[in-house]
């Protein structure tokens, strides 16, 4: 606790420091645009390219040129002792000829143009040839920001200018003309002359250029043509075009090797992200980095089962939490950078086993305070709901009150399940401000996230504030950069899933024609017994001792008798100082502090479901603490060893001290007596103390590191990546190893083809790479050595519950082994027209943790051990196209694509008594219900299997037996499918025509299969229209034999349901393909041209997410998950049906 308070205290003190530097800084600063900044750069016969390198590492400013006019190898020399930064700059002008011009942090670099005014016309070559006529205008970037330092020339000829620090240029041209505009990090445009003598230009960004630098493990950047592994970075409209309250969830579809599927609570739900197939028996999921500094991805709840019971609370509701990653403001993110591959995240060593997503987020720029404004209006409807009937009234009953199905004689039912959904709304509003000076930026944001679901009372709303400082002290020798980001978050009546406290499980099975409106307008009757209103429910009522339902409730009560709500407040603060110790030499320390604070706390009132809450109601309080203290020291190197090489090097230190779940539960036991002394009293002191449950627990683990990398450039065309890390884990306490750690590497050579030899003039960039890495997870905190017991009290009993868990006899547990190789190549068609990026990838993980039950006499039950083989291999790729490109319009179509074939080569061990090959992980337990998933030898990650099959004849023939029933198999566990995609596509297309723009993302997920266990209780309880479908029809079609070979072909529809249908049913009946193609993103938007002194630009457009699918035979949407973790993967529970959302969204700059 004081080495978290000290840290804390120094945070706070340096960021009261860094928020007083900039007004000390301004007092004494000059005004931006005349501030000399000094520099001293020795330097003798070095290349320009590496002089504007050298000169941006000690001053901050950044050089901007187009390669093909510059000759990047000519040879400078300076003798420059604390000179001025202009003077520097004019000694490159008389040794280069070429013209320098700062504007604000960057450094225009052209030709030396020609003074005739404020604007010239330049002949790049000779001979300008006879002019026409003068053509003016103005180039901008998509902000509507002026470009300075633009080329444009007329094509085919040696005539050209640049535009100046305002964008504005003037060039002689004839009626005919083409104009060529060029600018590093914009796509060139060509422009024909017309009548006009006044041609305006807006470029826009290239994403290959822009991606020219690229940040990796640790935050540290390299020219994406250096890195021997495949990266993907996607800029922050790819985020925030279409945004979701989970900004994770904006990058489905458009990265290749990454799948994400959804959570069925919807609101501020949790993103499950796989890279490159599951892997480990544990974790599956990524580290996320944010500026270099890991981030907590904590969830407080997942739900377990088919029933729900989040967080271990015995008949609770299916809760998902959310997750850490999900309360990032997205238009606080500048990039995401996805480090798919061991090779590219070996630097961070067992934390990112599954790989690497690096956040970077925007800092304040120098120059005039900005200020950005966005504003986000969706709106939601059901996209995919059951297919339900309302033809057949309920089974005729000979008591009261009736029937809980629905088989029997016709009717005409209202449709009372669509008017339960509303129009759900999203607002998200952010205020962004920057600004300041050369030496202090500072970058302020606020969001707000405001949603009501498409269920009643669901409600879900969020503030974010962020505060980024960064300084440059001591003639630039110093860096400092300070970020503080705060969030208060609140849910009501999130939906969660399964049968327990789902408001969709009574309105789906509600017998069809009774009257619903009875119910929904009166879901509470005065009690006369009781003196209180209780519970109106069709089959539940106190009054008449009619119990209902274990699985369902009246649905209005659920939304406003069952009351969910949950509360985070979140802070995390970061602080880096970075010395530039040599002119080769750097160090930099970094410490960051990740606080939040998770409240959950449920109501449920007198006459909830008996199976669910006692008699007087249940009071649930769970208050959960997650902490996360980082720290870490590097050492960064980049000297020039020869003309020929070149060495960049880190050498570091770091501790990550984690406080997991640190987690108070106070509940009532759903079996109470009464539960409440006084009914309907929700106060912890109302507890019965014969009712009272409480459980305390908390994890605990730190991981110190040492680690280095080396890379070696040889002619910046072949370069030599090597890395390596050894952790200490807490977590390996009490093993032979826990002193020596456990080391990870990896190695890597890249070779740049288009710079080795001359290629066909069609390629203007080609280069391959080739990696292998070593690393993998550590394993749970105490498991190396379990507790001896635990204490906690269930319905007012203190229990003591001795451990029977512990490792095998006579081994230990390691960390996993994950050994992968990686290969690809980048090559670059017709200046950049057309691109493909390829990389095959092969991945072994080793030493899996792993259960196995303990022979009987011995001192345990489960013994833990490390076993097997999980092996993922695949292929993916990224093709990149500008099929049009004209004076108005340009196409820009981009294809990603991946495919992984997942394979658990080994989970056994001779030398090991139980581990034999029919040994299973278990991610589900199958409990009374009719699948659970496992990893077994043999099969896949993630294996969906069944305890029931039908039996059938050697010709595939169904047996049924005297009454028409099919027959059930003989017992065991039958492997009938994987959810996991064989196959990833994702289509994104950008049509922009003059200041219009369209944006549309196509993708599909081919291959695996899904259950739903939905439709099977659908089934058996006679409210789906397959049910009455078949009943239309005379009975179910089959082809089927009685016990004495007799064929059958129909079967009753009811005796079919019946049998096979239900939670406890035959589980491949209820299987479906996985494969769903959707319209996932669209958006329109325009560019309102305005000429204002205060308004930059203003954007607005119309979006949507999730329109419709193109295919999809599942009857819920494949992609969406009832959690975030490992369980119930590829399983639908009464989950909230998927939406789509069609809104608009406006944008301002000032």
């Amino acid at each position: 606790m004081k080495k978290c308070l000290r840290l804390v205290s120094l945070v706070v003190l340096a960021m009261a420091i860094t928020l007083a530097a900039p007004y000390t800084a301004s007092a004494r600063a000059e005004s931006q645009d005349t501030k000399n900044v000094s520099i001293t750069i020795q330097v003798k016969n070095k290349n320009m390219e590496d002089v504007f390198t050298e000169i941006s590492a000690k001053t901050g400013l950044s050089f901007h040129y187009d390669k093909s006019d510059l000759n990047l190898k000519k040879k400078i020399n300076l003798n420059c002792v604390k000179q001025p930064i202009d003077e520097v700059l004019q000694l490159l002008t008389d040794q280069t000829g070429l013209k320098f011009t700062r504007k604000n942090n960057k450094v225009i670099v052209n030709q030396e143009q020609h003074a005739a005014g404020s604007l010239t016309t330049v002949a790049l070559m000779s001979g300008a040839g006879t002019l026409e006529k003068e053509i003016r205008g103005v180039v901008k970037d998509a902000n509507g920001n002026p470009l300075p330092g633009v080329t444009i020339v007329v094509k085919n000829t040696n005539r050209g200018t640049q535009t100046n620090a305002t964008g504005n240029y003037v060039l002689s041209a004839n009626p005919g003309d083409i104009l060529v505009i060029r600018f590093l990090g914009f796509t060139t445009q060509e422009i024909a002359v017309g009548a006009s003598d006044v041609i305006n230009i807006m470029l826009t960004e290239n994403s290959q250029s822009l991606s020219e630098f690229v940040v990796t493990a640790l935050g540290i950047e390299k020219k994406s043509k250096e890195l021997t592994y495949s990266t993907q970075q996607l800029s922050n409209s790819d985020l925030s075009r279409v945004k979701d309250a989970n900004v994770i969830n904006s990058l489905a579809g458009k990265a290749a090797g990454v799948t994400i599927s959804r959570s069925a609570s919807g609101l501020g739900g949790t993103a499950r992200v796989i890279m490159r197939g599951n892997k480990s028996t544990r974790e599956n999921q990524p580290l996320y980095v944010i500026d270099g500094v890991p981030m907590a991805n904590f969830s407080p709840s997942q739900p377990a089962n088919v029933y729900g019971q989040s967080s271990d609370i015995q008949s609770g509701a299916g809760r998902d939490g959310g997750d850490g990653i999900s309360n990032i403001n997205p238009d606080d993110i500048e990039t995401i950078n996805i480090l798919k591959g061991a090779s590219a995240a070996a630097l961070y060593g067992s934390q990112a086993a599954n790989g690497v997503i690096v956040i970077t987020t925007k800092k304040g720029r120098a120059g005039r305070t900005r200020i950005d404004v966005s504003s986000d209006a969706t709106f939601e409807s059901p996209m995919l709901k059951p297919d339900l009937q309302y033809r057949y009234a309920q089974s005729p009953s000979s008591s009261r009150p009736g029937s809980n199905q629905s088989w029997g004689p016709k009717t005409n039912a209202n449709n009372h399940v669509d008017d339960f959904f509303k129009t759900g709304t999203t607002y998200t509003n952010s205020l962004a401000l920057s600004g300041g000076n050369e030496v202090a930026q500072s970058y302020f944001s606020y969001s707000n996230t405001s949603s009501k679901g498409i269920m009643p009372t669901a409600k879900f709303n969020r503030h974010t504030f962020n505060f980024r400082e960064t300084l440059k002290l001591l003639d630039n020798k110093l860096t400092a950069d300070a970020n503080i980001t705060f969030l208060a978050q609140k849910a009501h009546n999130r939906p969660g899933t399964g049968f327990y406290f789902n408001p969709l499980t009574g309105l789906y099975l509600f017998p069809r024609g009774l009257n619903f409106d009875t119910y929904k307008n009166n879901y509470t009757y005065p009690s006369a017994k009781r003196n209180t209103d209780l519970q109106n429910w069709w089959n539940l009522n106190s009054d008449s001792a009619w119990a209902g339902d274990p699985e369902q409730q009246n649905p209005y009560w659920i939304q406003n008798r069952n009351l969910r709500d949950e509360n985070r407040m979140r802070a995390m603060a970061s602080l880096s100082l970075k010395y530039q110790l040599l002119d080769w030499l750097s160090v930099q320390a970094r410490g960051s502090f990740d606080k939040s604070y998770d409240e959950y706390e449920m109501k449920a009132y007198a006459s909830t479901q008996a199976s669910l809450a006692p008699p007087n109601g249940r009071y649930t309080v769970e208050k959960e603490f997650n902490t996360q203290l980082y720290g870490d020291l590097i050492f960064s190197a980049n000297k020039k060893l020869s003309e020929t090489f070149n060495l960049a090097a880190t050498l570091g230190t770091s501790v990550l001290d984690q406080r997991i779940r640190d987690r108070n539960l106070t509940d009532v036991a759903f079996d109470a007596a009464q539960g409440l002394v006084y009914a309907n009293k929700f106060q912890v002191t109302n507890i019965d103390p014969m009712a009272l449950t409480s459980i305390q627990g908390m994890d605990r683990k730190q991981v110190q590191a040492l680690f280095g990398s080396a890379q070696l450039g040889f002619k910046d065309y072949l370069f030599l990546d090597l890395t390596g890390r050894n952790d200490w884990s807490s977590t390996l306490a009490f093993t032979p190893i826990a002193s020596k750690g456990f080391f990870y590497y990896s190695a890597g050579i890249t070779g740049v083809i288009s710079e080795m030899v001359k290629l066909p003039e069609a390629i203007n960039f080609a280069k391959v790479r080739f990696s292998y890495a070593k690393v993998g997870n550590d394993i749970a905190p105490y498991n190396s050595r379990p507790a001896d017991f635990t204490v906690r009290i269930i319905g007012g009993a203190p229990q003591l519950l001795l451990n029977n868990n512990g490792p095998y006899p006579g081994t230990y547990l390691k960390p996993e082994d994950n050994r992968s190789i990686e290969a690809g190549f980048d090559i670059h068609f017709f200046n950049d027209r057309l691109s493909l990026d390829m990389t095959f990838y092969k991945n072994n993980n080793f030493r899996q943790y792993m259960e196995i039950p303990a022979p009987s006499g011995s001192e345990f039950l489960t013994y833990f051990v490390n076993l097997g083989n999980i092996q993922n291999k695949g292929i993916e790729g990224m093709l990149t196209a500008v099929p049009v490109k004209g004076k108005d319009f340009t196409w820009t179509s981009n294809v990603n694509f991946s495919a992984n074939q997942n394979k658990v080569v080994k989970l056994s061990d001779d030398a090991i008594s139980g581990a034999d090959p029919s040994s299973r992980f278990v991610l589900t337990q199958f409990g009374s219900n009719m699948f659970g998933s496992f990893i077994q030898e043999g099969g896949s990650w993630g294996d969906i299997y069944t305890n029931r099959s039908l039996r059938y004849t050697k010709d595939g023939a169904m047996i049924v037996d005297a009454d028409g029933k099919p027959m059930d198999s003989t017992s065991g566990f039958y492997n009938i499918g994987n959810p996991n995609p064989k196959f990833n596509l994702g289509w994104n297309n950008t049509f922009d025509y003059k200041n219009f723009s369209l944006t549309f993302l196509i993708d599909g997920r081919f291959g695996g299969k899904v259950m739903s266990m939905t439709q099977a209780v659908l089934d058996q309880y006679g409210v789906s229209e397959v049910s009455a479908a078949a009943r239309d029809n005379g009975g179910v079609d089959v082809r089927a034999v009685d016990e004495t070979g007799k064929a059958v072909t129909k079967i009753d529809a009811n005796k079919y349901y019946l049998a096979v249908a239900g939670r406890a049913g035959v589980g491949s009946l209820y299987m479906y393909d996985a494969t769903n193609i959707r319209l996932r993103e669209l958006a329109l938007s325009y560019k309102i041209p305005v000429k204002s002194k205060v308004i930059r630009n203003l954007q607005v457009a119309v979006i949507g997410r999730n329109l419709f699918f193109f295919k999809n035979d599942a009857p819920f949407d494949p992609e969406v998950s009832a959690g975030g973790d490992n369980r119930l993967q590829g399983i639908d529970v009464f989950g909230q049906p998927a939406t789509r959302s069609i809104g608009a969204s406006l944008k301002v700059g000032f």
